[in-house]
């Protein structure tokens, strides 16, 4: 898959899609490590930092390009040891003056509208149906979850786990960055608290799903925020 990877061609994002279901679920921890042994970042990276146009376009989208290079970027945070490895991913980030913390910027206020504006259409949807005197069952509270992911959560998800990582384990000057980032943008990083604080409230009920990140860890990036 790496070698597919590097090859630019129409099956990059079949390499990319096959990475990502291999390293979601920690199912053989020894695939991050051998991921990066080799050199699957130098491979991964300019991907997530300019998505693949032209040709590549024919095979699959711009938000299917970013949602699974995400994946796996996150995957690699949750399940990588700590050690060299750990540390030359983190060093990636901090490299050429942040450039890969300004592209998380911009990858989670694009997801962040996204996500909002499902947030807002099911509001809408909910208000009609109680307008109906109709009840919102928990089938369908889990198919608007499902909406919610499929127009971008999932993502975004997956960014701000970064995002958080990167603040935690990179320092004070790292999340500096993000601050003075998001400010230019004009937000800021209570965005990111928001999903983070979503997903530190889900965690103990996917607490007995393989891969499943614990709450506290989820707390922990909070606190690093």
């Amino acid at each position: 898959m790496l070698l597919l990877l590097r090859e630019k061609k129409l099956s990059q994002y079949g390499a990319i899609k096959v990475l990502n279901h291999a390293m979601s679920k920690n199912i053989s921890p020894e695939v991050y490590s051998l991921f990066v042994d080799r050199l699957g970042l130098k491979s991964l990276f300019p991907v997530f930092m300019k998505t693949p146009g032209g040709k590549h376009r024919k095979v699959a989208t711009q938000g299917d390009y970013e949602e699974h290079v995400c994946s796996i970027m996150a995957s690699l945070f949750k399940f990588l040891e700590d050690g060299t490895n750990l540390h030359r991913l983190l060093r990636k980030f901090i490299e050429n003056d942040y450039a890969k913390v300004e592209r998380l910027v911009e990858l989670h206020i694009s997801y962040f509208a996204k996500a909002q504006s499902a947030n807002n259409d099911i509001a809408r949807e909910k208000a009609a149906v109680k307008a109906r005197g109709e009840e919102i069952d928990e089938f369908t509270e889990n198919e608007y979850f499902l909406k919610r992911l499929d127009a971008g959560l999932a993502t975004l998800q997956s960014i701000d786990y970064i995002i958080g990582m990167v603040c935690r384990q990179c320092g004070t000057k790292a999340r500096d960055r993000f601050r003075q980032l998001f400010k230019m943008k004009g937000t800021a990083m209570t965005t990111v608290e928001e999903i983070l604080e979503e997903l530190e409230r889900d965690a103990d009920e996917e607490a007995a799903t393989p891969g499943a990140i614990s709450k506290a860890i989820y707390t922990s990036l909070l606190i690093a925020l």
